[in-house]
């Protein structure tokens, strides 16, 4: 008795088919491509979809959009400034935002280390300053922090402020 049949597939043209004999067959019975059973030949571009088969090496182009990087993943840019989203035209990313012409799209602010410039124990010492009668003036200069850093953590604009979440008391 014949041993059971599994059904076999062509990698080349899709055709599914159960053959004859026990042994495996030579050709695809529909595009009779000796090929049939060799599915690393199916190529596929990342950047347009593309799907062909190969027939010696991996091709240097993809035939149908004609890209040299088919084989890389597509890396989409945003901009933080305005929400932009675009792909690259060139291997590099660009210097500025296409549609805003904002310069720093690709810098984030831990990068530039601007986040939080002034400890906490410095802060705190504008807290108790401004509690024992001082004005941002004098604060700033007691402390040798910027006047606008000051005055943003006392009105709770800065970064600080807003990290630290403290209720600072009025000027009044």
């Amino acid at each position: 008795m014949r041993g059971e049949r599994v059904e076999l597939s062509c990698c080349r043209c899709g055709y599914s088919w159960l053959p004859r004999k026990d042994e495996v067959p030579k050709r695809c019975p529909s595009c009779r491509s000796i090929k049939w059973n060799m599915p690393d030949l199916k190529m596929e571009c990342m950047r347009c979809n593309h799907v062909w088969y190969a027939h010696h090496d991996i091709p240097h182009r993809c035939p149908s959009c004609g890209s040299a990087k088919w084989q890389e993943p597509l890396q989409q840019f945003s901009c933080p400034h305005c929400g932009h989203k675009w792909l690259p035209k060139g291997g590099r990313p660009p210097k500025r935002c296409p549609n805003c012409a904002f310069r720093d799209w690709n810098v984030s602010r831990r990068d530039t280390g601007v986040n939080d410039p002034y400890t906490d124990e410095q802060m705190d010492t504008v807290e108790d300053l401004l509690r024992n009668g001082y004005n941002p003036v004098q604060i700033s200069m007691e402390t040798r922090i910027p006047y606008s850093i000051v005055l943003g953590y006392i009105n709770g604009t800065s970064r600080q402020a807003k990290r630290r979440k403290h209720e600072v008391p009025d000027r009044s």
